[in-house]
């Protein structure tokens, strides 16, 4: 995510934002993954 403010809060704001997102697709990939484990089996 490109970041268009310096301002601390701001820059703060949009971690945050990032680790979110970072935390909810590597859930969603690592649910496919078991989902598909499970399938093959």
């Amino acid at each position: 995510m490109i970041r268009l403010f310096q301002n601390k809060s701001t820059t703060k704001g949009f971690a945050y934002i990032d680790a979110w997102i970072s935390k909810y697709l590597m859930e969603s990939i690592l649910r496919k993954f078991e989902n598909r484990m499970e399938f093959s089996l």
